[in-house]
């Protein structure tokens, strides 16, 4: 009888346990040192008529707000000036509230009802494979089924202080109300040097600006829908620039960071790398590097040095332009 209850212990022990796992966004389980996380505040600034004005992304998603809803005509770039504040101020009569030239928590708080008051789009199901693109340029994430365009979301991206990670991910933990800050829904990325995800936000009228810290943010509504759609696995695609870097970062086995996502997308390019472009410099990617040191006539040791860079480019710049010579 003793043992029954032992074993029941230690079940119920190992349910718990089982049950953190999943709702801990992928990356703190990960062996990697994180330093980057997408950490959004549930808190909302206050702001008033300031000299000089102050310039901010909530102020810039205030003002495409309250332009769509008629209060404000002026231009969308993120100064709460004179214009802004007497349209805000209109905005404030007009819902009972206080008037005055300070925008604080319950106007904020008001703002956010304007976008639950809208009907939500009806729309199927899709039937196939789901997949996911975010544009980081376009600010927009597009659902695929079965490859196929399905439906497309305005979102919210990484500011350029805490960009959105480039690359190719998976769904890996999903979770109801995650945290303050997260909206209503959470979708966590296999991002291996940050916990990154997309999910919902208690600040709506960001939503189509460059606002976050990193994750991917969605209006409640839509991401509720999203949310339905996704699977553990189901792959997400970010796409946009990845500049190159002045200082050349030397890159080895055993390495997860950004860079190791430009090195793939590079190799790839060459016809030497067939895997996912997820960061990860692993034994895949190793080998890549070492059969391209070997056809570029370069020490093969597997690391990527100011010269593996450099022959990676020129490689790729001849092939898609055959008659230029190398000029480095």
């Amino acid at each position: 009888m003793r043992l029954n209850k032992q074993i029941v212990i230690w079940l119920t022990v190992f349910c718990i346990f089982i049950t953190i796992i999943i709702q801990t966004p992928v990356g703190a389980w990960a062996g990697t040192d994180l330093k980057e996380v997408c950490n959004e505040v549930d808190t909302y600034p206050i702001i008033s008529l300031e000299n000089p004005p102050v310039k901010d992304y909530d102020v810039l998603g205030l003002q495409i707000r309250l332009g769509e809803l008629g209060y404000y005509k002026g231009p969308d770039d993120g100064v709460y000036d004179p214009e802004t504040c007497d349209s805000i101020r209109e905005f404030k009569k007009d819902h009972g509230l206080l008037d005055d030239a300070v925008l604080g928590e319950k106007t904020w708080k008001v703002l956010a009802e304007t976008y639950e008051q809208e009907v939500a789009q009806k729309t199927e199901n899709p039937t196939g494979q789901v997949s996911i693109q975010v544009d980081v340029q376009s600010r927009k994430l597009t659902v695929f089924s079965d490859g196929t365009p399905f439906r497309v979301f305005p979102v919210a991206v990484g500011k350029q202080s805490t960009p959105s990670p480039i690359g190719e991910w998976r769904i890996t933990s999903k979770a109801v109300h995650w945290g303050t800050g997260f909206g209503t829904r959470w979708m966590g990325l296999n991002v291996p040097w940050g916990i990154y995800g997309i999910h919902g936000t208690n600040k709506p009228w960001s939503i189509g600006t460059k606002a976050s810290h990193g994750c991917i943010r969605m209006r409640n509504q839509d991401v509720e829908i999203l949310y339905k759609w996704v699977t553990y696995g189901t792959e997400v695609q970010i796409v946009g620039s990845l500049p190159r870097k002045d200082s050349l970062p030397k890159l080895k086995k055993g390495q997860a960071n950004q860079d190791v996502v430009s090195l793939q997308f590079l190799l790839r390019q060459t016809g030497l790398f067939t895997g996912p472009a997820d960061g990860r410099f692993g034994e895949v990617t190793e080998q890549a590097v070492l059969r391209f040191q070997a056809i570029e006539g370069l020490p093969e040791n597997g690391i990527v040095d100011a010269g593996v860079w450099r022959a990676l480019w020129n490689f790729i710049n001849l092939k898609d332009n055959p008659n230029e010579t190398d000029s480095v």
